[in-house]
């Protein structure tokens, strides 16, 4: 078996949009609470396309307007009195290539890749892709996607959602790490669709059960991931409903959600609809899509 890869700081996407420059605010947050360097990256596309000599300089001129878009970045940070990180190194680096492309490459090393979000209805990102989406269903590492709604000041409450019946409790530990690095408290919440149970969805009593039985088991896992993280305060809850829309409920800009995902090959692209893809369309605060762990 392959040795893991190392993870490097936090990678943050930028292209100077304001949706860019919020995300940038939150993952120097991150970056502090981590106790991590923070690298700021801008990828550029050359055109591939036959053409007189004279067109030879383009590639030199967008790297050029790259460097542009990271000395904004600078300037961003300036004027929040952000000169460096506290506890690793502040990089800005231009990348030539697609930027969904270069920060998925980017996460096989990052502790934690950040994008913003630009709220696009599925249609639109249907038809136009979104790097947010991208990334969160093909990159190696966590990632973290920041809507504009989201506070980038401290993390009040970490909300991590939880199958019950996954085996593998790595997302649950991903969270207890971010709300103990964050002084936080947490929620786990495992949310029953009770319309999967077909036509016992109807008796009261099946639901009741199931919902005990579900809650019980994520007590006694979350009272295994509160003994490694003592300082943490946390409760669990099993909540009924549509899985995003449930999860969802009462979350606020301060929030951070934390979900499991499972990596999807380039060519199954993003899986519209699914769980996680609704959370970054809907929720008002970041949320990290960690992947499951090979």
């Amino acid at each position: 078996m392959n040795e893991p890869a190392r993870r490097d700081g936090i990678t943050v996407g930028f292209d100077d949009s304001q949706e860019a420059r919020h995300s940038l605010e939150w993952a120097v947050g991150a970056a502090c609470r981590r106790e991590t360097g923070l690298t700021v990256v801008h990828a550029y596309q050359v055109p591939v396309q036959a053409g007189p000599a004279k067109f030879g300089h383009v590639p030199d001129v967008l790297h050029d307007n790259s460097l542009g878009v990271l000395r904004h970045a600078q300037e961003h940070l300036a004027e929040l009195g952000v000169s460096d990180v506290p506890h690793g190194d502040l990089h800005f680096d231009s990348v030539r290539g697609e930027a969904a492309s270069v920060l998925i490459d980017r996460s096989r090393t990052s502790e934690l890749t950040v994008v913003g979000s630009r709220g696009l209805r599925t249609f639109d990102r249907f038809l136009l892709g979104s790097v947010s989406a991208t990334l969160s269903a093909r990159a190696y590492g966590p990632v973290a996607v920041v809507p504009g709604s989201a506070s980038a000041g401290r993390v009040s409450r970490v909300l991590v959602g939880i199958d019950v019946m996954d085996r593998d409790d790595h997302v649950l530990g991903f969270a207890f790490d971010e709300a103990a690095r964050a002084a936080a408290q947490l929620l786990a919440v495992h949310v029953f669709d009770p319309d999967h149970g077909g036509a016992r969805a109807a008796d009261r009593a099946w639901v009741d059960r199931c919902c005990s039985d579900a809650r019980e088991a994520l007590v006694a896992v979350a009272d295994r991931w509160g003994d490694t993280y003592p300082s943490v305060r946390w409760s669990v809850e099993v909540r009924s409903g549509r899985a995003a829309e449930t999860l969802l409920a009462g979350t606020h800009a301060d929030d951070l959600v934390v979900v499991g995902g499972r990596r999807h090959p380039k060519s199954a692209g993003w899986m519209l609809g699914s769980v996680p893809d609704r959370l970054l369309k809907l929720a008002p605060c970041a949320v990290i899509v960690e992947h499951e762990h090979d």
